[in-house]
């Protein structure tokens, strides 16, 4: 009985050294800020298994509806000019409680709708992380940032980026805005395979003003490259302290694209803390496209370092001047495995610059937003590439695509998938089917498969020319309408180059 009890004795303060040692790293973790990201997604490659391989030949003239995913770099690109940095200050002419300044708002760029969407209650976490990023369809280099010494005391100058067609560097990008008023560029970060985070200021004029008329989004542009071609915007938010008040504490915005571009080059994450003592004593990062002189604007720049200040209860700032062009580059915090987007560039004069953070109600406005564009599991082909087997039979070709599931949904099977030739960039099943396949996998929330197809030929039949090679995938997902590789996302092809 002795021995029972005393074992007894020893087995509770067992059970109170563990939990004391448990809320001592939970406590830890939520005083820094820092949390564990989940591990970066990878593309997983799969091999499709050739169904059958009749050539049925298209009806030419066919209707083919409208074809997605055209956009292209703008052509007058002289004409857009580096987004003026705006002159910091401390307060702003509030019309609005803090409240509803914390309102996000929502503009439809096809319709010109905007509308006030409703505060949302949130989850009272000390921090909070969106923890799912992708590193995209092969990632070259060895996907690190570089500089970290512990000894830096001020931002570093800007160090041009000359891999920006590689991860992490691709996944940051150079945003083209029309407003009714002028052309501008600023810069941004995708925060998934949809989504570009950038500056209030870049998606609307604030105080008042205008939404900007169209916004082009290109990652891992250079010097009038875009190595993965752009994305047109279909949709942003803002929030009314930015777009009523003008307040610089909400000068964010988020875009919305109508190719989930992403999916290819991938994605970084973004969070938030309440501690703000972990924001001085943590070292951010951001890139972006300075194109005030002395830069131009071509290329892709990075920094590094710690927080000075706090400028307001939601701006940071840093001693260091910053550029027109760079106005919504994110800052982000690095763990060694994925980068958490925390706050963006602003506002600034000649010897500092500001950055307003996104704060816990912004975090949730944010994700809720992105996820209401999910309409179940929805499956869609992109970034079809294919390359001759031999020179001296162009007609046989190896080929491949990203197979993404554009939702937060979960789903395992087989697809079946049919492939076209075309003499256009609109990829339908008017066009010369010359092979079926199918391909198994899992897909999680956001996932890719990179499905290799050994062979494919282009009918002996066809004349020598141009043409374009896509899929259609035969799923009856959340989304039907972006089943086939269209416009960017079909690959172009020559027959008869010899």
């Amino acid at each position: 009985m002795k021995w029972n009890m005393a074992n007894e004795k020893f087995s509770k303060l067992v059970k109170l050294i563990l939990i004391l040692c448990l809320s001592l790293f939970f406590i830890f973790f939520a005083a820094t800020g820092v949390v564990q990201a989940k591990s970066i997604l990878q593309v997983i490659p799969t091999t499709a298994s050739v169904v059958d391989e009749t050539v049925v030949v298209g009806k030419a003239g066919a209707d083919e509806g409208a074809s997605r995913n055209t956009v292209n770099l703008p052509t007058d690109l002289d004409q857009f000019i580096p987004m003026p940095l705006p002159q910091p200050r401390a307060t702003a002419e509030r019309s609005f409680s803090a409240e509803d300044g914390n309102r996000p708002v929502f503009y439809q760029v096809a319709t010109g709708k905007e509308t006030v969407l409703g505060l949302r209650s949130t989850v009272k976490n000390s921090f909070d992380t969106h923890r799912i990023s992708s590193a995209g369809r092969e990632p070259s280099g060895n996907g690190r940032d570089f500089g970290d010494p512990p000894e830096l005391e001020y931002l570093t100058d800007l160090i041009r980026i000359e891999n920006n067609q590689d991860y992490p560097w691709r996944a940051f990008v150079k945003v083209f805005l029309t407003f009714p008023y002028g052309k501008y560029v600023c810069s941004g970060t995708l925060i998934k395979p949809n989504h570009v985070i950038t500056a209030g200021h870049c998606v609307h004029e604030g105080s008042g003003g205008s939404w900007a008329d169209g916004i082009i989004v290109v990652p891992g542009y250079k010097d009038g490259w875009q190595p993965y071609g752009a994305a047109n915007a279909v949709s942003y938010i803002s929030w009314q302290g930015w777009t009523v008040d003008g307040s610089f504490d909400h000068d964010i915005g988020v875009i919305r694209l109508d190719r989930n571009i992403g999916a290819v080059v991938g994605w970084h994450s973004y969070g938030y803390t309440n501690d703000w003592s972990w924001y001085g004593s943590t070292l951010f990062r951001l890139a972006g496209y300075p194109a005030e002189y002395p830069y131009s604007g071509r290329y892709l720049y990075y920094q590094y370092g710690y927080y000075d200040y706090w400028w307001t209860d939601h701006q940071l700032g840093y001693y260091n001047l910053s550029y027109g062009g760079q106005s919504g580059s994110g800052s982000y915090y690095y763990d060694g495995s994925a980068r958490y987007v925390y706050a963006v560039l602003s506002n600034g004069n000649f010897y500092l610059t500001n950055h307003p953070i996104i704060t816990e109600n912004k975090f949730y406005d944010i994700h809720y937003w992105m996820e209401s564009g999910s309409a179940g599991f929805d499956l869609t082909p992109l970034g079809v590439t294919a390359k001759p087997l031999e020179t001296s039979d162009d007609r046989q070709m190896e080929m491949a695509y990203i197979a993404h599931n554009a939702s937060s949904a979960s789903w395992s099977g087989t697809v079946m998938a049919s492939v076209y030739v075309s003499k256009n960039e609109n990829i339908s099943a008017s066009d010369t089917l010359i092979q079926k396949h199918s391909f198994k996998a899992d897909f999680g929330p956001w996932s890719s498969v990179e499905v290799k197809v050994p062979l494919v030929s282009i009918p002996e039949s066809a004349a020598k020319g141009i043409y374009y090679l896509g899929v259609i995938l035969d799923i009856d997902d959340g989304d039907v309408r972006n089943n086939d590789s269209d416009g960017q996302d079909a690959a172009k092809v020559f027959r008869g180059r010899s």
